[in-house]
């Protein structure tokens, strides 16, 4: 295992909630990355939509998958959406029951090799094979969202995301963001 040459390998399916290795795997990478690097408050890495979302994680391993390194991570939150102070409000968006990736987080020593992009596609990919449907019983829109960090705005580009104008940029924990969408057709 070595960051110059990493053997990346998925978690096998999103986990959901709060209580598996899977999630505790995702928190190691999401404390260093957001917590440790970004100063991110801790308390608020964690969030009451963890419990709700599913959870993906990338791992360095050689063909010995019990010695595996979390090393990135992203998370699928279901709708419907409550907004919080300050968060725009996706214009036309305002009652609709869309996706979120979010929570998407590689360890420094592996950033360069490809480990994101795994991540995100993994997401979507699951997600174009799943339904959603909110607690108030509305169905998946097949519209996802992110929250992206402006400085990385460019690598959810690459993945197919747009830039939604309507919500400007705002702050997140001291780190300013932008909204972009992307379609996800159901396979």
């Amino acid at each position: 295992m070595s960051p110059s040459n990493p053997t990346i390998i998925l978690s096998q399916e999103p986990v959901k909630g709060a209580t598996s290795q899977t999630f505790r795997d995702a928190m190691v990478v999401r404390s260093a990355v957001f917590v440790e690097e970004q100063g991110v408050v801790a308390e608020n890495e964690f969030d009451d939509a963890d419990k709700h979302c599913y959870h993906i994680v990338a791992y360095d391993s050689d063909t010995d998958v019990s010695e595996k390194i979390p090393i990135g991570t992203i998370r699928i939150v279901p709708g419907p959406h409550k907004h919080h102070p300050g968060e725009p409000i996706p214009v036309g968006q305002e009652h609709a029951n869309y996706i979120k990736l979010g929570r998407w987080a590689t360890s420094k020593a592996y950033r360069g090799h490809g480990v994101g992009r795994k991540l995100i596609d993994a997401a979507v990919e699951w997600a174009a094979r799943n339904e959603f449907t909110g607690d108030d019983g509305s169905e998946w829109n097949r519209m996802c969202l992110v929250h992206a960090q402006t400085r990385i705005v460019r690598l959810w580009e690459k993945a197919g995301f747009v830039i939604d104008e309507s919500m400007g940029e705002w702050d997140e924990e001291g780190i300013m963001h932008r909204g972009l969408w992307r379609r996800i057709p159901k396979v």
